[in-house]
């Protein structure tokens, strides 16, 4: 995020390509959502033993709505 590339802004186009031609089927969000950015992070420091990598899992939710 620190240094994007023309493919991240192309990937981005697309999406945007990508919600004008299906309308109705962009990001659902709740009536009630307050427009507040929640965050989620777990990671498991070299969790498997025979590769010592590790495994991170991220959520990000607007409101009460999951977002990524």
């Amino acid at each position: 995020m620190q240094h994007p590339q023309q493919e991240h802004w192309d990937a981005a186009l697309r999406v945007a390509r990508f919600l004008k031609a299906n309308f109705g089927q962009g990001i659902l969000l709740s009536a009630d959502c307050d427009l507040q950015l929640y965050t989620w992070c777990d990671s498991d420091w070299t969790s498997c033993s025979l590769t010592r990598k590790s495994i991170t899992d991220w959520f990000i939710f607007l409101g009460n709505s999951p977002i990524s």
